[in-house]
């Protein structure tokens, strides 16, 4: 590495500048679908940003990588896309394993949000050459690490490609935007390259035009326009849209398509937090012709990184409010759709299983039948499939650890507690004679000991409770839904039905309490705080109040009645 003197001219350190890990990583929070990064494959590729190019072997003194395949280079320019929650880029890769010499180049998808690498790859979004150069002569940012600068570098020497490719084509939107009189020759740049970079994050990455196609040029140029108006009239027509319609907004924006959009808050009426804080908002697209009006909406989870595709024109105080420290756990749909299972879940266990031996509802038995069929004879176990039947009667929050330094705690899912049982005993249990025939016919059948299987269905129809990931059950009468082993659900079941010895040791008395004893005693009493082994307190319950009876509790009241008339 060559040596730098102190005085060496053009790298004495003027301005004042963040240090490079917040730079960097304030770069990279612009990272999102339709971004360009510049990868650093060395640094990138592990077990878990990439499973099928590197493989974590576990060993008794120490955990290892092994090297499934790699890059045909070690570093390039890449467009980031969207996969689930996930953001990713893909890359060509050679295989390493002999078995595979008919195909030795695959795809491989890289998820960027996984990566623990600070310099496994840089956004280039709001970046430029001279922002790179300046951090790797500044001496501050070198006492600590080094191995920033390989990325620096490689990232500079393509910006300044690129800067040089599109020199002309900016000079000529420059005086374009001179002659327009949106800006003097010293703002013209900045206003210039602000549009281009909104442009090419709203497609996907976008080499600019060349001269010879000027026409190409009117979205930047119409955008330039409009990022100068921010200043003045958009600002006003955005605070008198709002106060028209009754909106307390968080942010104006204009997208990289030359369009308004209106982040404002989701009035506490529309917000349903029967199982945790709301934290969305709601992004209002905002048409300007002939006048301000709104074309679409949904919602949106805030996080401290902006969206790179927009350029914000005004921000109200109330916005902080609502940025959130952790990203977007699911979508809005997911939470309304598990609210929605737990309300009907009641109503339709009454409907479809109407009571013991009284006969599942005419048109769902056939269907549930031919379900169960199914996963009861084309299941690969070696051994009698478990199909189970579950219902959803109540819900909550699954948090995370509490950050060290924060405080916080994070959504990580939603959890549903469901009523669940065998699907022979659902359908054996309430269905009637010739339904009861059925059901035992096809249980039995994939039986060797017949006489055994008609046994199981003659036990007491005795249904758990079990928390089930709310993303694996889509239906009230839900076939083997994803149960998670929770002990607090039971602890909380059993202080409900805890007996205890009376007058005398061989007289027990059986202890019925309340709805909200059992669910206070579930919040509140049992350890630990935080998710620990199989055990955990939420902070919210829904529950179905057709559920509770008010003696049994967490027993459900129809059940258990029918279950009695069937002893």
């Amino acid at each position: 590495m060559r040596f730098i003197g102190d005085d060496e001219e053009g790298t004495l350190i003027g301005e004042s500048r963040p240090p490079f890990h917040e730079w960097l990583k304030s770069r990279n929070d612009y990272l999102q679908s339709g971004s360009r990064v510049l990868a650093f494959y060395p640094n990138l590729l592990t077990a878990k940003t990439a499973p099928s190019c590197r493989k974590l072997h576990y060993g008794s003194s120490r955990d290892w990588e092994e090297s499934l395949a790699e890059p045909l280079v070690d570093s390039e320019t890449k467009i980031v896309f969207k996969d689930g929650k996930d953001l990713c880029i893909e890359v060509t890769v050679n295989r390493k394993t002999w078995r595979d010499v008919k195909r030795p180049q695959f795809n491989a998808r890289i998820n960027l949000l996984a990566s623990e690498s600070s310099f496994g790859y840089l956004c280039l979004d709001a970046v430029s050459a001279d922002d790179l150069e300046w951090y790797i002569q500044n001496r501050a940012s070198r006492v600590h690490s080094v191995a920033f600068l390989r990325l620096f570098k490689r990232a500079a020497v393509a910006i300044r490609a690129e800067e040089q490719l599109e020199g002309p084509a900016r000079a000529w939107m420059q005086a374009a935007v001179v002659d327009a009189g949106l800006a003097n020759a010293a703002g013209a740049a900045s206003l210039v390259g602000e549009a281009v970079r909104s442009w090419r994050c709203a497609n996907r990455g976008k080499p600019l035009p060349s001269l010879g196609e000027k026409k190409a040029f009117d979205t930047i140029l119409s955008l330039a326009h409009s990022l100068r108006r921010t200043e003045t009239d958009f600002v006003e027509m955005v605070e008198a849209y709002a106060v028209e319609h009754g909106l307390r907004p968080l942010r104006a924006v204009l997208t990289g398509k030359n369009r308004l959009a209106l982040y404002v808050e989701v009035p506490a009426a529309e917000r349903n937090e029967d199982i945790m804080e709301w934290r969305w908002v709601r992004r209002l697209s905002i048409s300007m012709k002939p006048k301000l009006h709104e074309t679409s909406r949904k919602f949106v989870w805030l996080s401290e990184k902006g969206d790179a595709k927009e350029v914000e024109i005004k921000s109200w105080p109330e916005l902080d409010a609502w940025i959130n420290a952790y990203p977007e756990p699911f979508r809005v749909d997911h939470l309304l759709s598990v609210v929605d299972m737990v309300e009907r879940g009641m109503p339709t266990l009454s409907e479809v299983f109407k009571g013991a031996g009284q006969g599942v509802d005419e048109e769902a038995f056939p269907l549930m039948h031919r379900e169960f069929k199914h996963r009861l004879w084309n299941s690969k176990s070696k051994t009698v499939p478990s199909v189970t039947i579950s219902v959803p009667i109540a819900a909550y929050a699954k948090y995370s650890l509490r950050n060290r330094n924060t405080g916080e705690r994070q959504v990580e899912s939603l959890r549903v507690v469901a009523v669940r049982a065998l699907a022979c005993k659902w359908l054996h249990h309430f269905g009637d004679a010739a339904q009861r025939e059925a059901t035992a016919r096809t249980f039995a059948g994939i039986h060797k000991n017949k006489e055994h299987a008609r046994k199981t269905l003659a036990l007491p129809f005795d249904p758990g409770l079990d928390s089930v990931d709310g993303r694996s059950i889509d239906s009230i009468v839900a076939f083997d839904a994803a149960w998670i082993e929770d002990d607090s659900i039971r602890v909380a079941q059993s202080y409900v039905r805890e007996t205890k010895p009376s007058n005398s040791f061989a007289t027990l008395t059986r202890v019925e309490r309340s709805i909200d004893e059992a669910l206070s005693f579930w919040m509140n009493d049992i350890r630990p705080e935080v998710a620990q082994g199989n055990s955990y307190r939420p902070e919210k319950v829904l529950v179905n109040p057709a559920a509770w009876d008010g003696e049994k509790a967490l027993l459900i009241a129809a059940l258990d009645l029918q279950t009695k008339e069937s002893a």
